[in-house]
């Protein structure tokens, strides 16, 4: 089972990430953030990733 501690770390490093890329659309787009994805698309896309490309991985036995 995975604690409360390691979800929210896990969720902080998300918001992390979305801060950095909030931060980089702004620079490549004269600092608009216009467009961008919302929070919950970004934190779904990295959910998604992070659990079912390892899966993928070990599938294939990377």
């Amino acid at each position: 089972m995975i604690s409360y501690e390691t979800r929210r770390h896990f969720f902080n490093t998300i918001v992390a990430k979305y801060k950095d890329y909030l931060a980089l659309y702004a620079f490549l787009n004269n600092g608009s953030t216009e467009g961008c994805v919302d929070f919950g698309d970004f934190y779904w896309e990295q959910l998604y990733h992070s659990i079912h490309n390892v899966e993928i991985k070990l599938n294939r036995g990377y």
